[in-house]
């Protein structure tokens, strides 16, 4: 994907709506791919359009309308045989992320309502089971520092990756797996913290893989357009276009915008609940108890200040 056109504005200026309208609009002269964070959002978007347009054909594939199997799976054989007329296909992020074919590409516009997060990072424990999908793979030096992970052994890769027998440790493994197998990401590592690791001279036994997305991930649509707020100063941004990629302002979609910036900056005050690199995944996964503290705090600061 060497273009990539882009809606960068701040929350709460209605970038979602704008999708909606320009849907609406007949905009999108075949069929278009929709992928957005969360159910919820999925939800209200189906019902916007279907309130307003009833004839449109809108397919919905997540969790809570597919009970029965694989939302994946699902979405998959759609691509493979999809509605023969001009449609909408709403899916999240994470199974649009989970796809490993998709037929077609060429008849979807894909839009992604905010940006994909650049680093899937890895990050376990593992002093005496790393070498489970360590002992699969290779490492070249890219510098003094820093390393990429290739796969070395295929098959066993793909074991992992695939869990057919539904075990729980190579469950721990199986996405990593898929990420180092892909051609759509690149696997780096600090080279002496996993050189101790193998070595088992890592006091900490972690074992940690950054997992970067590559632009190839969006190639063979009909066209691509990432809306989310500040797009210009994310990782994912900086990165892609110094890997070459050409983002350019989505002007239609811009138009439908309700504001572009916050004219109220200087009212806001800003408190920080933690000192180290914040993510979702450092919220879910490493201190999940962090939510209910910062929550504690931040009512603290407001007392009986009114609020939004």
């Amino acid at each position: 994907m060497s273009q990539i056109k882009y809606v960068s504005a701040p929350c709460g200026s209605g970038k979602t709506h704008a999708i909606i309208n320009s849907i609406l609009e007949g905009r999108y002269d075949g069929n278009l791919l929709l992928v957005q964070p969360t159910v919820q959002l999925i939800d209200n978007t189906y019902n916007e359009i279907k309130k307003r347009s009833p004839s449109s054909h809108i397919e919905r594939f997540h969790s809570e309308v597919i009970t029965d199997k694989s939302v994946s799976g699902a979405l998959i054989k759609h691509f493979r045989n999809p509605y023969p007329g001009n449609h909408v296909v709403i899916t999240t992020h994470s199974t649009f992320l989970n796809l490993y074919f998709i037929a077609n590409k060429r008849d979807y516009d894909l839009v992604l309502d905010e940006s994909p997060v650049l680093v899937d990072p890895f990050d376990e424990k593992l002093p005496d089971h790393h070498h489970l999908i360590t002992d699969h793979l290779s490492l070249e030096a890219q510098g003094p520092s820093y390393g990429i992970l290739k796969p070395k052994n295929i098959t066993e890769l793909t074991s992992l990756a695939e869990n057919r027998n539904g075990d729980r440790v190579s469950k721990l493994f199986a996405k990593l797996a898929r990420l180092i197998l892909s051609d759509d990401y690149v696997s780096y590592v600090n080279l002496q913290q996993y050189n101790n690791l193998i070595k088992g001279k890592q006091e900490d036994g972690q074992l940690v893989i950054y997992n970067v997305m590559q632009p190839t991930i969006f190639a063979g649509f009909k066209s691509l357009a990432i809306l989310g707020a500040r797009l210009e100063e994310t990782a994912l941004f900086k990165k892609w276009s110094d890997l070459g990629v050409s983002f350019c302002r989505d002007v239609g979609l811009e138009s439908h915008l309700r504001y572009t910036e916050h004219t109220n900056g200087n009212l806001v005050r800003l408190h920080y609940g933690f000192k180290d690199n914040w993510s979702k995944y450092v919220r879910d996964t490493k201190h999940p108890e962090l939510r209910e503290k910062l929550i504690s705090a931040s009512m603290e600061l407001i007392r009986d200040d009114p609020y939004v």
